[in-house]
């Protein structure tokens, strides 16, 4: 379910979408002497420009960071992993394994030592 939130990644284009919209519009200014000239309608030229192109990455970066948290990178493909300290009962490990339904999962023996530390770097 949250890897759909990567579909999300077109967001990035609305600060891109803001800045191109953003333009600075010039007054025209009645002059005194423009009277004598024939009337005419103003032109607008769109000429684009990058302003402020570092708020613009940061703005791009701060909701590619928010897809990617709320993504939460899963990989489901993975599987379950029991861990196993040297000396533990093999019965025993089989038997809870299958209580908790991971009779499939794949085991991975380490010292007493490790297995605390293997756990917190492999959580997800």
């Amino acid at each position: 379910m949250n890897a759909f939130w990567w579909l999300a990644l077109p967001v990035l284009l609305l600060p891109v979408w803001w800045h191109r919209k953003k333009r600075v519009q010039n007054q025209a200014a009645p002059m005194a002497t423009a009277r004598f000239l024939p009337r005419t309608e103003p032109r607008q030229t769109r000429v684009w420009r990058w302003s402020n192109p570092l708020l613009l990455l940061v703005r791009c970066l701060l909701l590619l960071a928010l897809i990617a948290w709320l993504a939460d990178p899963v990989y489901p493909w993975r599987g379950d992993t029991v861990v196993v300290t040297q000396g533990a009962d093999p019965a025993w490990v089989e038997r809870e394994a299958t209580q908790a339904g991971l009779a499939d999962a794949e085991r991975v023996t380490l010292p007493a030592a490790q297995a605390l530390g293997w756990v917190h770097t492999h959580e997800r």
